[in-house]
């Protein structure tokens, strides 16, 4: 699968992904000498930058943050790339001083964390090798400003047991809006 972005720094890098859903700050989030995660709230507590391609949804915190990302990357502790939605200076100038490619405007709650990324600066593209896309429709019922959602079976292939709408793969030519009303019944 490939992802349209926004080159930000130039270059391919290619790794496994490390994915936070929150914002990050390189100042106090990661050990400047290790490039060990060092905050809870990320979700990755522990987990190490080096050849990874960073996910989170944007940076925050000081200008010193720049500099952090720097040293990591003269370290070779920095990460091969940095994914994000929107991108900060901070974290922009960081990369762009270290040479680590950066794009932005991806969606990182699609990502997970292990997932086989390529992500090229210069033309603004993120693949996901191992991923392929399927069409897919999804249904959402609503009474009275309620919305229905159902929670995934414990014997299905994804997401098992977790809350969603009702949803179901459109097979070759079929209209969309009628493959939602089966997947209804």
């Amino acid at each position: 699968m490939r992802i349209r972005a926004r080159g930000i720094v130039a270059g391919r890098a290619s790794g496994k992904a490390l994915v936070s859903s929150t914002p990050f700050s390189f100042v106090g989030g990661v050990d400047p000498a290790t490039g060990s995660i060092l905050n809870g709230s990320t979700g990755i507590l522990g987990e190490r930058l080096d050849d990874r391609i960073f996910a989170f949804p944007t940076g925050k915190g000081s200008t010193v943050g720049s500099y952090v990302l720097y040293g990591l990357g003269k370290r070779g502790h920095g990460p091969a790339a940095i994914v994000n939605r929107r991108a900060d200076a901070v974290v922009a100038v960081g990369a762009t001083l270290a040479g680590i490619p950066m794009v932005d405007r991806v969606d990182v709650g699609g990502l997970r964390t292990g997932d086989r990324m390529v992500v090229d600066g210069g033309r603004g593209t993120v693949e996901l090798p191992d991923i392929r896309g399927k069409r897919v429709v999804t249904a959402i019922l609503r009474n009275r400003g309620r919305i229905l959602i159902v929670r995934r079976s414990e014997k299905v292939g994804t997401f098992r047991g977790k809350w969603s709408a009702i949803s179901g793969h459109i097979e070759g030519r079929e209209d969309p809006k009628h493959r939602a009303i089966v997947e209804v019944r």
